[in-house]
């Protein structure tokens, strides 16, 4: 439930975080190090995330959460709600898997010829 509340937060602001962001290095590319790499933030990199989340604030006050203690941990939530990707990858795993219906189908077809000779 309450990843729910934060994910709606996330989104509705999605392109003020993602515009804002831009501006700040490697801002974007640190959200998503953890969802794309499945490495963990180094403590540096947490301070540094902090730091931006921080001035963010100022124009979204729903990312204040961050600042509580703990709240570190929605980071992957905020990573997943912001990510623009997550579409295009279900559409990409779709095409590929009518792609993959129609090559099954082929084959059943030939052997199915290859039977009826």
């Amino acid at each position: 439930m309450i990843k729910k509340i934060f994910r709606r937060i996330f989104e509705n602001n999605r392109e003020l975080i993602l515009s804002e962001g831009r501006f700040f290095n490697d801002f974007i590319h640190l959200v998503f190090k953890e969802r794309n790499s499945s490495e963990k933030w180094t403590d540096e990199e947490l301070r540094l995330l902090r730091k931006h989340l921080k001035h963010l604030t100022a124009y979204i006050p729903g990312l204040i959460v961050f600042f509580l203690p703990g709240s570190m941990l929605l980071l992957p939530i905020l990573a997943e709600a912001i990510d623009r990707r997550k579409h295009l990858r279900n559409a990409q795993k779709f095409e590929a898997f009518e792609q993959e219906q129609k090559r099954l189908k082929r084959l059943i077809d030939e052997n199915i010829t290859s039977i009826k000779l």
